[in-house]
C-alpha cells in the first residue's frame, strides 16, 4: 500500500503499514537505515532495519498525511485496547496515586504519564476533551478522616476514569469510524 521514504531529517526510511484485523486498526512500521555497503570504493547502500513496531515518530515525520489518524493505533469496534484499565493505571500514576500492590508504598509519578494517558483515551478526538474536563479528572478530594487518604484518592480517580470513559465512548467509535472510512479508500 506504501513505498518507503526517507525522513526529512535523517538517513533512515520508513516503510508503514495499516492492519485492519478483527475491527481493530493497527498502524506499524518498519525503519531502515541506508549504509554504504561494505566494500573498498563502494558506491552503493544497503538498507538495514533499525526498529519495527508502531514507530509513531519516524511515520509521522516521512508520511504526514498519517500522522493525525496514528492517535486510533490499536482502537477497535469496542473502543481502544484497554481503554479503562490503562487510563486508570496512566492517571493515578502520574498523579502519584499508583502502587504495585494494596499495602505497598505509592510510586513516584511518571513524569511522561500525563502523555501516556492521553495517549491511551485518544484525548482530543472527543468534544467532551477539554480544560475543564481535564481540572474534573485530576483534581483530587481532600479526605481527611482517612488513614491513608491516597487509597481513597486513587479509588476515586478510577471511578472518575471509568465514568468518564463511558460517557464519551460513543462518541470516541463515531470518531473511529470515520477515521476507518478514510483509511480504507
Amino acid at each position: 500500500m506504501f513505498e518507503a521514504r526517507r525522513h526529512p531529517e535523517s538517513n533512515e526510511w520508513v516503510l508503514p503499514a495499516i492492519q485492519f484485523d478483527n475491527g481493530r486498526i493497527s498502524f506499524t512500521a518498519e525503519v531502515y537505515e541506508a549504509r554504504l555497503k561494505n566494500a573498498p570504493g563502494a558506491k552503493t547502500s544497503e538498507r538495514y532495519l533499525v526498529s519495527c513496531g508502531q514507530c509513531p515518530e519516524q511515520t509521522a515525520a516521512a508520511f504526514p498525511e498519517l500522522a493525525e489518524h496514528l492517535k486510533w493505533h490499536l482502537v477497535s469496534e469496542e473502543g481502544p485496547m484497554h481503554y479503562l484499565p490503562n487510563g486508570a493505571y496512566w492517571l493515578k500514576n502520574a498523579l502519584g496515586l499508583y502502587r504495585t500492590w494494596e499495602g505497598s508504598p505509592f510510586e513516584d509519578p511518571d513524569p511522561r504519564a500525563f502523555e501516556y494517558f492521553k495517549k491511551t483515551v485518544v484525548w482530543g478526538a472527543c468534544k467532551v476533551d477539554g480544560d475543564v474536563i481535564w481540572d474534573d479528572l485530576t483534581s483530587l478530594p481532600l479526605v481527611p478522616w482517612e488513614k491513608d487518604p491516597r487509597r481513597v484518592q486513587a479509588r476515586i480517580i478510577e471511578d472518575r476514569v471509568a465514568i468518564w470513559g463511558a460517557l464519551r465512548l460513543p462518541e470516541l467509535l463515531e470518531e473511529f469510524h470515520k477515521v476507518v472510512e478514510v483509511l480504507r479508500r
